[in-house]
């Protein structure tokens, strides 16, 4: 909501076109970008990063307990068979 409300307030410097215009237009053009960028990142990348850790977390823990009770009906690697 804040980074909204900063693009729109930046839309003016972008689209400016009077004295002063060709140093604001640069630096609005990489504040709203960075704003849009920023928000992107956080609404989308860091819940899938949280989730593939929470994922990761909950394997670890699993194969853990699994190893603690003994329990080899499920082993993660496939025992080879022996050449006669």
């Amino acid at each position: 909501m804040t980074a909204s409300v900063a693009i729109l307030g930046l839309i003016p410097m972008l689209i400016s076109t009077g004295v002063g215009a060709e140093t604001q237009r640069p630096l609005a053009t990489v504040v709203v970008g960075g704003l849009i960028t920023s928000t992107l990142l956080t609404l989308l990348l860091l819940p899938l990063i949280w989730e593939w850790s929470e994922a990761r977390d909950e394997r670890k823990r699993l194969a853990a307990e699994r190893a603690e009770s003994g329990d080899e009906s499920s082993p993660s690697v496939p025992a080879r068979e022996e050449a006669p």
